[in-house]
């Protein structure tokens, strides 16, 4: 199962670079894959928990392998949520928050943005909380949920207050009907 968490890994990343090679190259950096010293140390850390639970508690039980089948899952939805998100704002998605409006941005409520305020958010949430119930990890598990809920909940903060500037009523119109996609926030 290890190798199909590897497997998960390098589609994510390499597809994240891909994406922006293709729709914003102005943008392309080694950021562009997604990978960070404290995301590296968590993809650590659960590698961790994964080795050491194989080795104690040695043969795979029925339960794991639903637990495996619904983690994979879940990396499934995340994927498809994020890179629907990522794919109907085109050009106009970016892995930074944009401080300036650029007169090509527009307020975008259509497709998956009719249900989700941050698809590629969401997406990555569902995602990373999959890799960790694949691989049977219910530190990482907990940890990435905590970690990545915290994450999210100061940088949507930032990026609605920047969004509520650009457009105003309409966005905070909204912001009040559609859900943000991460639980409470």
């Amino acid at each position: 199962m290890y190798f199909a968490f590897l497997i998960t890994l390098l589609t994510f990343h390499l597809s994240e670079w891909l994406f922006i090679y293709v729709y914003c190259r102005k943008e392309l950096s080694w950021s562009s894959t997604l990978l960070s010293l404290p995301y590296v140390g968590a993809m650590l850390f659960a590698t961790m928990e994964y080795v050491l639970r194989i080795y104690f508690l040695g043969k795979q039980t029925k339960m794991e392998k639903y637990c495996r089948l619904v983690g994979t899952v879940l990396v499934i939805l995340g994927e498809v949520i994020r890179k629907w998100g990522m794919f109907t704002l085109g050009s106009c998605f970016s892995h930074r928050i944009r401080t300036q409006k650029e007169t090509h941005h527009r307020l975008v409520t259509k497709g998956i943005y009719r249900w989700i305020r941050h698809p590629a958010y969401c997406g990555w949430f569902v995602w990373c909380i999959g890799t960790q119930v694949m691989l049977c990890n219910p530190i990482s598990c907990l940890l990435f949920t905590f970690l990545s809920w915290k994450f999210f909940q100061n940088r949507i903060t930032l990026e609605e207050s920047t969004l509520i500037g650009f457009y105003g009523c309409s966005y905070k119109e909204y912001q009040n009907k559609v859900w943000s996609g991460i639980p409470f926030l």
